[in-house]
C-alpha cells in the first residue's frame, strides 16, 4: 500500500484531517479517561462509528460521511451501468 503525502506549501490539503483531530481531542481524548489500551480501542470505535454513521455535518449537506459515501459509490454504480446498457 502506497502512502499518501500531503504537498509542502498546501494547507488546503490538511483541512479535513485537522478537522477530524480537532473533535477527537475535544470530543474523545479531553473528555474521557482510558483504563487500558483496548478500553481507549473501544471508545474511539464508538466515537468514530458516531462521527461516520450518526452525525450530520454541514460541509456534506447535512448528512453523515456514510450516506455521502453511500450516493457516491451509487452514482458511480449508475454511470457504469448506463455506460453498459446504452
Amino acid at each position: 500500500m502506497d502512502g499518501v503525502y500531503i504537498n509542502s506549501g498546501k494547507p488546503r490539503q490538511t483541512t479535513f484531517i485537522d478537522a477530524i483531530n480537532g473533535s477527537l481531542r475535544e470530543e474523545l481524548i479531553y473528555q474521557e479517561l482510558f483504563d487500558s489500551l483496548g478500553d481507549a480501542r473501544r471508545k474511539l470505535a464508538l466515537w468514530r462509528s458516531d462521527y461516520i454513521k450518526v452525525r450530520s455535518h454541514s460541509s456534506l449537506n447535512n448528512q453523515t460521511p456514510a450516506v455521502e459515501h453511500w450516493g457516491f459509490v451509487l452514482s458511480m454504480h449508475a454511470g457504469v451501468l448506463h455506460e453498459l446498457v446504452y
